[in-house]
């Protein structure tokens, strides 16, 4: 069985299941991980990590000071000896970060771009300049949405090297409640990490402006954030303290439990002052698989996810009146909940499945290795 490396700066932040997935469910390859250093691997085992964290610590401190200037003598080691065939990074700046190693070894380079490598980091132009070396040398990059592969190829990007290649869920892990018993009290759900994109402060305005004329409904915010102190004075200022709980972080079953038992999920995103955009949110493929309807903006990647009109409704960045508008139509419309709710499960069975991500990523793999290579 043919080895491929996925290389990733530090394995592995809590958000990136979308990395994990396809790692753990990869099987016509074994696939081992290339990475600086480690944590949460209790939450994400892998039994073939090789991190230059592990070395002792001299020979650690000159690892790293050495591979930014291309060495890599612990990555080169392991490729060798392993026979790896092909690395796939994930983001641009990883793939920038070790395509030495591409020319080194002359294997294919894969690059999966997700969001702010190429929304927000191209600002700088050192950071442009690396890209577009990457771009002209990387074998294939894989865009998590459409706007993503535009936004790549505005930058530089060759079109005949880029393709939509959206990031699935294990529906094991997300399954709806088929019939949800009759509450006093309407759930509203937010989540995600309290930052500037993620558009928190429109949520709570638009949901602050539905309980003016609702006030049996209640609003939960999962996540932490360097925005957490100033959501907590929005919502102090507007005196919704008792309506609305910011609970901090969550595992990933604990927020499984918690859109279980909403009714409606909502995020606000917008584009953030430094350019950062969401791409295509994760947390809105796992909402809607759990049966929830969705309402969200018009941003980036996420009118490939929620479909407005049948799987949940849209509205442009900052509307915090339509926002409003769309909750309290879902409030008042408990069959339109469940409708669009049954709509948004099967968009996602049909269209974001990791077993299908798995299948079309091997079959990628296969069609970048080299036939004499095998």
């Amino acid at each position: 069985m043919d080895k491929i490396a996925f290389a990733v700066h530090k394995y592995l932040g809590l958000s990136e299941t979308f990395i994990y997935e396809p790692l753990r469910n990869i099987k016509a390859f074994e696939a081992i991980v290339l990475t600086l250093a480690k944590e949460n691997l209790d939450k994400f085992p892998h039994p073939k990590i090789y991190s230059i964290s592990d070395l002792p610590l001299q020979e650690r401190l000159l690892e790293n000071l050495t591979n930014y200037f291309g060495r890599f003598a612990y990555f080169k080691k392991i490729i060798k000896d392993l026979n790896i065939k092909l690395i796939h990074a994930h983001f641009a700046w990883e793939g920038i970060f070790i395509l030495s190693l591409k020319r080194h070894f002359n294997l294919p380079l894969i690059t999966s771009l997700y969001g702010q490598d190429i929304y927000r980091y191209p600002r700088d132009p050192v950071y442009r300049w690396q890209l577009k070396r990457l771009f002209s040398e990387g074998d294939l990059f894989l865009a998590a949405c459409k706007d993503l592969k535009n936004k790549a190829i505005s930058l530089g990007c060759p079109k005949n090297k880029i393709i939509v290649h959206h990031c699935r869920i294990d529906l094991n892990n997300f399954t709806p409640i088929k019939t949800k018993k009759e509450k006093t009290k309407i759930k509203i759900l937010m989540c995600g990490r309290l930052v500037e994109k993620k558009g928190f402060a429109y949520g709570i305005k638009a949901f602050a402006q539905s309980f003016n004329k609702y006030r049996n409904i209640r609003l939960q915010i999962i996540g932490d954030g360097p925005l957490k102190n100033k959501l907590i004075s929005l919502i102090k200022k507007m005196k919704l303290e008792e309506f609305i709980s910011l609970q901090g972080s969550k595992s990933h079953p604990e927020i499984a439990r918690a859109m279980r038992d909403a009714d409606i999920f909502m995020m606000s995103y917008v584009t953030a002052k430094n350019g950062d955009s969401e791409a295509a949110p994760l947390v809105l493929k796992e909402a809607q698989a759990t049966g929830l309807p969705a309402i969200s903006t018009r941003h980036a990647g996420v009118p490939e996810i929620v479909l407005d009109g049948k799987t949940g409704f849209l509205v442009e960045e900052k509307d915090v009146k339509g926002l409003a508008q769309k909750l309290n139509n879902l409030i008042e419309n408990p069959q339109l909940r469940a409708k669009f709710g049954e709509r948004g499960r099967r968009l996602i069975e049909e269209r974001f499945n990791i077993k299908d991500q798995t299948c079309e990523l091997e079959d990628i793999y296969k069609e970048l290795i080299p036939p004499c290579s095998t």
